[in-house]
């Protein structure tokens, strides 16, 4: 029988319980390192998610509190619909602090159609169109005037036909006592998108008097979210539940034009690898994405807003594995 040596029968013991106390150690490190790395970027994810939230929901804001004041302004004077210079002091007035307010409007059940104006790219003017001054149901651009709401002509505003209760915000708001969202669309003319809020206005006998509306342009959300810092390999959008993109934090372009109409961008189509896979999950939660051999950390959050619209937040960022 071969003899092993005190030295040997001490040392072995306790190398081996060094290495497997070491290797032991390596992997709880390793997953101690990756579950922080995790939450760290889980906690990234949803500070910036919660920013966006917050531009959303105050960049969104004048376009409810504005389409309420109104209505309930008409249903208070409904008198104020048969002279509407008043309503053009005050359309004005509201529009001033935003930018983003394209246009705030009225239109009467008579066909008189009266709307405070701001171009959707750049503020480069803020006016006034109606289309009963001159010609019944012919749109024409005037400048304010602070004293009479509707100033002098534009002469460069082009005249044309229009008839706003044959519009989709009119007939949307028809039948509602509370406002309704409409499609976000292009405008026409503009490289831009817009969101419609519209509200009916009816006399004590149910009778339709009018339906009072207003824009926004999302572009601004656009430079917003293109605006933020977002770490290498991380992508921001929001979005209609149907995938439609509204803003992205990337540069490609939100919808295009085919056959002479607008198509939107949507998620489900996106030229970007990662949007497509985050259109599979819309809702609420927190999901892994993997794409080229990487994986991504991805939290999709819904945005309400009164009278049944939800946008959606998405936020992807490459988690940080070691």
């Amino acid at each position: 029988m071969r003899s092993v040596s005190l030295r040997r029968l001490i040392i072995v013991p306790f190398f081996a319980l060094a290495l497997i106390t070491g290797i032991t150690m390596y992997f709880v490190a390793t997953t101690t390192m990756s579950n922080i790395a995790n939450k760290v970027s889980m906690q990234y994810i949803h500070e910036v998610e919660n920013r966006v939230q917050e531009r959303v929901r105050s960049f969104m804001a004048p376009l409810l509190r504005i389409v309420e004041v109104n209505q309930q302004a008409f249903l208070a004077r409904p008198n104020e619909l048969n002279d509407l210079s008043k309503a053009a002091i005050r359309f004005h007035e509201q529009g001033m602090p935003y930018r983003q307010m394209t246009f705030i409007s009225v239109a009467t059940s008579d066909g008189r159609y009266l709307a405070s104006v701001q171009t959707p790219i750049e503020r480069r003017s803020h006016h006034l169109a109606t289309n009963f001054v001159h010609k019944p149901l012919t749109m024409e651009g005037f400048n304010y005037d602070p004293a009479v709401g509707i100033g002098s002509k534009r002469q460069q505003d082009a005249e044309f036909t229009y008839d706003p209760r044959v519009r989709p915000f009119y007939q949307s708001a028809v039948g509602s006592k509370t406002p309704v969202w409409g499609k976000i669309e292009r405008y026409y003319g503009y490289e831009a998108l817009g969101a419609t809020l519209s509200a009916a206005v009816y006399d004590d006998n149910d009778t339709l008097l009018a339906v009072t509306a207003t824009s926004v342009a999302l572009n601004e959300l656009d430079n917003y979210l293109k605006s933020l810092e977002i770490v290498d390999d991380g992508y921001l959008f929001l979005a209609e539940k149907n995938g439609d993109m509204i803003a992205t934090s990337t540069d490609t372009e939100l919808f295009s034009t085919q056959d002479g109409k607008p198509k939107r961008a949507n998620l489900h189509e996106h030229q970007n690898g990662l949007f497509r896979l985050a259109s599979e999950y819309l809702e609420d939660g927190a999901y892994s994405l993997s794409l080229d051999g990487r994986d991504y950390l991805y939290h999709v959050h819904p945005v309400s807003f009164e009278y049944g619209e939800t946008l959606v937040v998405g936020c992807i960022d490459s988690e940080c594995l070691p």
